[in-house]
């Protein structure tokens, strides 16, 4: 919708067709059924978390309170 030449904006309104038609192949194949959107922000969300906590403090920086020798 932003795209400044017919080009880019054709190839992006393809990609997004192809891989919904991808993720729906999936989903035949392999029994996945998309989740919904509230679905996906929940799971993102609890990535976010996890990976905030996981997150340790540098304790230690060689040179960050003078020569390390």
């Amino acid at each position: 919708m932003q795209c400044d030449t017919p080009f880019y904006a054709a190839l992006s309104e393809l990609t997004h067709v192809w891989l919904i038609r991808f993720r729906e192949l999936l989903d035949e194949l392999h029994d996945l059924p998309i989740p919904t959107r509230d679905e996906m922000s929940a799971h993102i969300n609890r990535k976010q978390v996890l990976d905030k906590a996981e997150v340790a403090p540098i304790r230690f920086m060689p040179g960050g309170q003078g020569p390390s020798w």
